[in-house]
Formats: structure tokens, sequence, C-alpha cells
């Protein structure tokens, strides 16, 4: 709990275990100005402001335990009144959430790790598909050239088999390329 002033008038146990701040080190000063740093403790000062409005809210802030570690609060803070309705300070329930800071940042960078890895998988896909795709057109395009050679029902027969496994090839590396590009939001789409 803390005055009108934002000075600290009482701390319970779990606060001064959590922050390792004694109540000796905590009553009568302002507890933002131990706990944070200059961005925290300003939007501690505007919601302390707020509070004198009669507005409550819950917010995040990055402070400093006393030994100096780092660590996340939620805060929820509420106007305090006496009986009259005057304004006579702020009460703040305090959860420590640095492990789900923690495991969010985690969560991100193997997010943006994934982005990554899809990415660098459709520029593979998308180079070796063309570079696929260019000599297997010459296979297709010297099969067209056998064929005009006279040759026998038996090169015949073995040159279909060329041009139709080649055109296959051909469709599977389209087909590939396709992919890439719906993955990378590149497709277009014709009537």
């Amino acid at each position: 709990e803390v005055d009108t002033e934002g000075l600290a008038v009482s701390a319970n146990s779990r606060f001064k275990e959590m922050t390792g701040y004694s109540e000796a080190d905590l009553i009568g000063k302002d507890p933002a100005m131990l706990l944070m740093d200059k961005v925290s403790k300003e939007l501690i000062d505007s919601k302390h402001s707020e509070r004198k409005e009669g507005e409550s809210s819950v917010y995040e802030v990055k402070g400093k335990k006393k030994n100096g570690e780092t660590f996340w609060l939620l805060i929820s803070g509420a106007p305090r009144f006496d009986k009259e309705g005057n304004f006579i300070g702020s009460i703040g329930i305090h959860m420590d959430i640095t492990q789900r800071k923690r495991l969010l940042n985690q969560l991100e960078a193997a997010k943006s790790l994934a982005e990554e890895s899809s990415k660098a998988k459709e520029t593979f896909l998308a180079h070796m598909s063309h570079e696929i795709r260019t000599p297997l057109n010459s296979v297709l395009g010297m099969t067209h050239l056998l064929q005009d050679t006279n040759p026998t029902e038996e090169q015949k027969d073995y040159l279909e088999t060329i041009k139709y496994s080649s055109e296959i090839l051909l469709n599977i590396i389209s087909d590939i390329l396709d992919i890439s590009k719906i993955e990378a939001g590149e497709a277009e789409f014709n009537e």
C-alpha cells in the first residue's frame, strides 16, 4: 500500500520476499524508485495519477530486486478511499511473471527461427527446381530431336519413355515451384 504521494505505508511478507527489500527499506519511500528503471518508474507514476482519479489498472513492469537481479511484475493497482470518499492512496497486488516472460521470449525466438527455416526451405526448393528444370528441358529437347532422326521402332519406344518420364518430372518440378510460391504468398491466380 502507498499513500497519496506514492510512498509505501505497508508491504506484505510475500512482496518483501519477492523483492529482497525489508519493511525498513520500503516504508516511507517510493518503492518504484527502489525497484524500477526510468521507463517503468514513469509508467508507475502515470498509473498512480490515474488512481488519484479513481481508476484501477493492470500492467507489467520490469524491475530489479535488491540483489540486482532483473524481474518482471504484473501489477494490479486500485485506489484506496477513506469513509468520506477521499483518496488516501493505492493498493497494489504484485505477481512475479519473470518465468512467463522468459518463456514468451523463448517462444518468440523459436517462432523466428522456424520462420527463417521455412524461408530457407522455400528458397532452396525454388533454386533446386530451377536448377533441375534446365537440364530436364535439354533432355526433352534432345528427345524431340532424336525422334526426328528416323529411329527404329525400339528406339521410338525408348524415346517415348524418356519423353513421358521427363514430362512427369517437369510437372513435379512445376508443382514444387507452385508450392513454394503459395507458401511465400507469391501465387498468382488466373481464370
